[in-house]
């Protein structure tokens, strides 16, 4: 296994960055203690240049977060980028506003207005394929 300190992009290429991988390596450590084997063989034993640019954006505070997350959720598998990546940046609503954040939809109801012309452009758009289809037959 490569030292941390060892870990650098190949000079001269345009994968050279001023990331840190001091960070990818503390969650590769951690996320390794978590999933064991499967991390690794999943992932690898050191993170790689992506990994690294993508953890070194994200402040010490979400990394912390999402690594309490993670484990916190129970899952059996280990999580790819993306996931670790919504793990660390979802926003918890303050409890003082959980009422409100329960009672309140996620999106405001559409007006029979915004209703009618969204069906409306649905229709005009779905003329036109049809139309463009029987051009090509």
């Amino acid at each position: 296994m490569r030292q941390i300190s060892t870990i650098r992009p190949p000079i001269g290429s345009d994968a050279q960055t001023d990331s840190d991988p001091k960070r990818a390596a503390f969650v590769w450590l951690r996320m390794t203690e978590m999933f064991g084997k499967r991390w690794t063989d999943m992932h690898g034993t050191v993170p790689p240049l992506t990994w690294v640019r993508v953890v070194d954006a994200l402040t010490n505070e979400q990394i912390r977060e999402g690594l309490t997350r993670i484990m916190e959720s129970g899952v059996k598998h280990p999580p790819g980028l993306p996931e670790f990546v919504a793990h660390c940046k979802r926003v918890e609503p303050k409890p003082e506003f959980a009422a409100y954040h329960a009672a309140l939809p996620l999106s405001p109801p559409e007006t029979d207005e915004h209703k009618a012309a969204r069906l409306a452009r649905g229709r005009e758009q779905m003329q036109a394929v049809k139309a463009a289809l029987r051009g090509k037959a």
